[in-house]
C-alpha cells in the first residue's frame, strides 16, 4: 500500500533524526563539562592581614535583631590604581602595599573619622557628627597618599553654623551635628553638611553643599533650610 511505503519513510527520516539529535546531545554535553570543569581561577590571593581576634563567646548572634549595634567595625578602601588598601579600625588605619603586602604609614583616627575617599594620590576624610551635642568643628582633612603627610582641612561646621543660627530655635534640640558626606571627581571634592534638630515632636534640617579644590579652598557653596534639600547658591 501507499500509505505504508510513506509511513516506513516517515518512521526511517524520524529514527534518523532522534539518532543525531542523541549524538548532538553527547557532544553538547561533553562541551558543556569540558567548559565548565577546565575553568581557571580569575582571582590570586596575594597576601592576607588578620583584624582581629575575636574570643569565641563574644561572636555576635547575627540571627538577633540588630546585632552589629555596637561593634569595632573595619573598612578596606582600595584606591582606583589597585596600589593601596586602606585598612581603617576603629582606633587607627593604615595604608598597605597591595605588592608587598606592607605597610607604607599609619595614623591614629580615635573613632572619629567618618568617610574615606581615595582620589587622584590624596585621602579624604570627613570627621563623624555629632550625636544630641553641638560640634564646634567638623573637618574635612586631606592627606598625600604617598606619605600620609596632612596637606590641608576645611572646617565645613564654620559654613554650616551660619546656616542653623538663622533657623534654629532657643526652645530646639540638637539631633544630629555637621553630619559630613564626601565624594570627588578629579580635582573637585563635594561635601554635604547637615545638621537637624527636633522642636516637640517637629523636625527641621539646616544643609550645605560645598565644593572644594584640590587645595583646600571652597569654589562655591548651596545652602538650604528644611527638606528637600539646598536651594540658595553663593
Amino acid at each position: 500500500m501507499i500509505w505504508q511505503q510513506v509511513l516506513k519513510k516517515y518512521i526511517v527520516l524520524l529514527l534518523v533524526v532522534l539518532a543525531l539529535a542523541a549524538c548532538g546531545c553527547g557532544k553538547t554535553k561533553e562541551a558543556f563539562e569540558s567548559k565548565h570543569t577546565n575553568l581557571k581561577p580569575q582571582l590570586e590571593l596575594v597576601c592576607e592581614k588578620s583584624l582581629g581576634n575575636v574570643a569565641e563567646d563574644q561572636i555576635p548572634n547575627v540571627t538577633d535583631k540588630r546585632w552589629f549595634f555596637g561593634m569595632k567595625a573595619t573598612k578596606p578602601i582600595v584606591s582606583p590604581d589597585g596600589k593601596y588598601v586602606l585598612v581603617v579600625e576603629e582606633a587607627k588605619m593604615t595604608l598597605y602595599d597591595i605588592s608587598t603586602g606592607t605597610p607604607k604609614w599609619e595614623k591614629a583616627t580615635y573613632g572619629n573619622i567618618d568617610n574615606f575617599i581615595i582620589e587622584n594620590g590624596r585621602l579624604y576624610m570627613a570627621e563623624k557628627y555629632g550625636y544630641k551635642r553641638n560640634k564646634e568643628h567638623g573637618y574635612i582633612i586631606c592627606v598625600d597618599i604617598e606619605t600620609g603627610k596632612k596637606l590641608w582641612k576645611y572646617d565645613v561646621q564654620a559654613d554650616l553654623v551660619q546656616v542653623v543660627e538663622k533657623y534654629k530655635t532657643e526652645e530646639a534640640k540638637t539631633h544630629i551635628s555637621c553630619s559630613i558626606k564626601i565624594t570627588a571627581f578629579e580635582d573637585r571634592i563635594f561635601a554635604s553638611g547637615s545638621t537637624t534638630w527636633v522642636v516637640g515632636k517637629d523636625k527641621d534640617k539646616a544643609e550645605i553643599l560645598l565644593c572644594l579644590n584640590e587645595n583646600g579652598k571652597r569654589m562655591w557653596k548651596t545652602e538650604s533650610h528644611g527638606y528637600p534639600g539646598p536651594d540658595k547658591h553663593e
